[in-house]
């Protein structure tokens, strides 16, 4: 046992010192075993009082979504701000030299050797501006000298994250065996259930059922009856009748599953489903230790306007071919299009967007829609003056290399932008909204790493400021999404807080021709869910 927390702290110790967040990821991604033994020792030694049991949380929160944590915290500081001249100038030339070797890669007569040689420069240059990025960080005393936050501890989450009504439902999935916190403000519960790999197999099908676009009924309500008794029968035993609110911290694929899904009861049969949402309302969390640092370390906001909106951007370029512009918008257009992704125009986010914008004063809202909802709006904007922001576009999701993920905006002749915004420009972005709302496909996914959790849009907006994000876990469709974020608005201007106004939102759609819950389960909820400022 003490060899074992000697490595934790060696671990801690190490990632504490790399400043990347996906780096900081891949240092502990084979390092799920020392966290997961030393566990097993504690539990096997045959003592079951509470101070086990808050050890072997601290333990859990001390391995997941560390790196998360360590750099929303380094977010505190405004790091462009106090870059040399010299950082500056470095940046601009490596930035322009992925731009060049973008362009090359857009020459479709290449042949297959020498498109893969300039994929790797490609992946090169990459890594070289993630290393200037390290050492703008290390460079800069503030950073490089700041005490990082640390993993809180099982008395603090229920002291400052819980109340009569909330539940936190936290997973720790490992190589022989998992585990299942069930905390409420006065109590709280430890359960072993099956292995990461049983897990896994266990709901991968249920998912996809999911986010298949459905070809007529329903036929997950076994299976989630089934997964609910794998995942969650103790809360029907162990929670207090005035829980309204369950926070689920996942693990692992469980990141891919939205829990409102599962179906409670003991019965086997289909009929009388009733689905977790109907029940609950629910929100996600990296870890109690990131929702607890978000939570105390924000600062309330007078935001001056309440919505700014993008959707419906443009995908149509012309033919100047010889023009500067060749160079951006259009290679990146060709190369994406190449791997398969459609640029198909999207007529509904427009509606959409005006839609929800009734619910807000004029004087209170800005809306770019079509040839308006530029890259330059979001870079352009104090964004620090919005309350809500919300983009209804295309995704581009890169799970294995995150830094290519962008939100595509109008790609035009007209721009001075590509219309691609990059994670590596987003992490520039800086902003204080209490809500970010990703109206666009895939938004939740990212790189799957053990431990850390998901890479991915989400994870960057925190990063940038955001109190909370709604992001999809599957491609959504563009009418059926158009009345949900109607609904989901609607609740929002009516006073309800960020978790309850889904939960309505979903139930409404359940009572609609869209009730399938491939139209309403990819929506989450990461982060703070409180009440709207009065």
């Amino acid at each position: 046992m003490e060899n074992y927390e000697k490595s934790i702290n060696e671990i801690d110790n190490i990632r504490s010192r790399i400043v990347i967040d996906t780096f900081k990821a891949g240092f502990v991604r084979d390092k799920l075993h020392v966290y997961e033994s030393l566990i097993n020792i504690l539990l096997k030694s045959g003592k079951k009082s509470l101070d086990i049991k808050e050890r072997v949380f601290n333990i859990i929160e001390r391995a997941k979504a560390r790196a998360f944590l360590e750099s929303i915290g380094e977010s505190q500081f405004n790091i462009r701000k106090k870059l040399t001249s010299d950082l500056r100038k470095r940046e601009i030339e490596i930035t322009d030299k992925i731009s060049s070797i973008m362009r090359r890669l857009s020459n479709s007569s290449l042949t297959g050797a020498k498109r893969k040689q300039i994929q790797e420069e490609y992946h090169r240059a990459e890594n070289e501006y993630m290393l200037l990025i390290s050492k703008m960080r290390t460079e800069i005393p503030e950073v490089a000298n700041m005490i990082l936050p640390e993993p809180c501890h099982l008395l603090q989450v229920q002291r400052h994250l819980l109340d009569e009504k909330t539940a936190i439902i936290e997973y720790f999935l490992g190589e022989k065996q998992s585990y299942l916190f069930i905390i409420e403000d006065k109590g709280s519960y430890l359960y072993l259930l099956p292995s990461r790999n049983e897990i896994r197999k266990s709901i991968k099908g249920f998912i996809k059922e999911l986010a298949d676009p459905p070809k007529g009924m329903y036929r997950g309500f076994l299976a989630g009856k089934r997964l609910f008794r794998e995942l969650l029968l103790p809360i029907d035993e162990v929670l207090s009748d005035s829980i309204e609110h369950l926070i689920i911290v996942p693990d692992g694929f469980l990141h891919f599953l939205p829990f409102e899904t599962l179906i409670s009861g003991l019965d086997s049969q289909a009929s009388s489903s009733t689905f977790l949402i109907e029940k609950y309302e629910v929100s996600y969390a990296p870890s109690c230790s990131s929702l607890l640092f978000l939570k105390e370390k924000r600062v309330k906001v007078e935001h001056p306007k309440s919505l700014l909106a993008i959707g419906n951007p443009t995908y149509s370029l012309g033919k100047k071919v010889d023009s500067e512009l060749k160079t951006s918008s259009l290679i990146l257009k060709e190369i994406y299009e190449n791997h398969g992704f459609d640029f198909s125009p999207l007529p509904f986010s427009e509606r959409e967007i005006k839609k929800i914008a009734k619910f807000f004063p004029k004087k209170n809202r800005d809306i770019y829609l079509g040839q308006q909802a530029k890259e330059e709006v979001i870079k352009l904007a104090t964004l620090k003056d919005y309350k809500i922001i919300h983009f209804a576009c295309h995704s581009l999701l890169d799970e294995k290399f995150p830094f290519r993920s962008s939100l595509v905006l109008t790609i035009d002749d007209n721009s001075g932008e590509d219309g691609f915004l990059l994670v590596r420009e987003i992490y520039n972005l800086r902003l204080t909204a209490d809500m970010i709302v990703l109206s666009a496909c895939q938004t939740g996914r990212g790189k799957l790493e053990n431990i850390e959790g998901v890479l991915g849009l989400p994870r960057i907006f925190f990063y940038c400021g955001a109190g909370s994000v709604v992001s999809s876990l599957w491609k959504i469709n563009d009418k059926s999404t158009t009345k949900f974020m109607t609904f989901f608005y609607k609740f929002i201007s009516e006073g309800n807080c960020r978790s309850k106004a889904l939960r309505l939102a979903k139930i409404k759609m359940l009572k609609t021709k869209y009730a399938h819950p491939f139209y309403w389960a990819s929506f989450v909820l990461y982060g703070d869910s409180s009440p709207p400022e009065k």
